[in-house]
């Protein structure tokens, strides 16, 4: 991969990310999470461990720089209460960190707060009425929004609950022991870098999905064969959809649809079987 793609590929990613936590963050209050022109912010500052937003009735957490095995999320920083998770603030975090937990005071959790993480579990209070353990994955309490999955959780499958409609922007990346993913028809997307990184060895995408992002399997490298629905209108950059998908064999799809693209990537040795019109 050039180092010109590789840039796109990244400012796609970031710009993602960026984008499922407007859309699809989950949030219990009307706290709004933007600090720019946001009414009661007052500074952004840091301690030993975390980087943080100061409003005047709550903490927002925007990045952890500790090295502890479990890490404990305080439900108070500087007297105020820790309301919300951004994106981005456990992403790409030591490989020393095994597990987070999240107390209840927390309400808002953004999408892409965990992206590319090494943690074996996500860990919540059995009573937190808002967010949801669901087969190791974080999500919110009626499960309609899948927030984030442990990259090292020794999990090897993992079924979509049936009440999500999004596969959010790279919510499964790097979670290289998750060998089978399970989608369910209520799924109509499938965001940018869903699965990038991941161990499937195999993925059918079901009927009702209608769109796909950018570099869905980037670097899914057991992938080894790729089934797509007649539903699909739309695969953004589809040169991209299996980019360093080394084992890739065979892409399955409708004529009606740009499945047979996905093929022409460079350096694939796919071939493309049409399923009909």
């Amino acid at each position: 991969m050039n180092s010109k793609f590789k840039k796109i590929a990244l400012f796609a990613f970031c710009s993602a990310i960026a984008m499922s936590a407007a859309l699809y963050g989950c949030a219990d209050s009307d706290v709004d999470v933007n600090k720019t022109g946001s009414l009661g912010y007052e500074k952004s500052v840091g301690n030993e461990l975390y980087s943080y937003d100061v409003f005047s009735d709550h903490i927002v957490l925007t990045g952890y720089k500790g090295e502890e095995e479990t890490v404990i999320i305080p439900e108070t920083i500087d007297e105020k209460t820790v309301t919300v998770i951004s994106s981005g603030t456990f992403r790409d975090i030591s490989g020393k960190v095994k597990s987070v937990r999240i107390p209840n005071t927390v309400t808002t959790i953004e999408i892409g707060s965990f992206t590319g993480n090494s943690l074996e579990s996500i860990e919540i209070n059995a009573d937190n009425p808002l967010f949801e353990i669901e087969n190791g994955a974080l999500t919110n309490k009626d499960k309609t929004v899948l927030l984030a999955f442990p990259g090292k959780s020794d999990i090897e499958e993992f079924t979509v609950p049936d009440t999500v409609s999004v596969v959010p922007a790279g919510v499964f990346s790097g979670c290289k022991n998750l060998k089978k993913i399970t989608v369910p028809s209520s799924v109509k997307e499938v965001a940018t870098f869903a699965f990038m990184g991941s161990g499937i060895t195999q993925m059918e995408l079901p009927e009702g999905v209608e769109r796909i992002g950018m570099g869905v399997f980037w670097n899914c490298t057991s992938l080894e064969t790729l089934t797509l629905p007649k539903s699909l209108k739309t695969i953004d950059n589809p040169e991209t959809t299996c980019q360093s998908c080394t084992a890739l064999k065979t892409v399955k799809g409708y004529d009606s649809t740009d499945a047979a693209k996905i093929v022409e990537c460079e350096g694939l040795n796919a071939k493309y079987e049409s399923l009909g019109e």
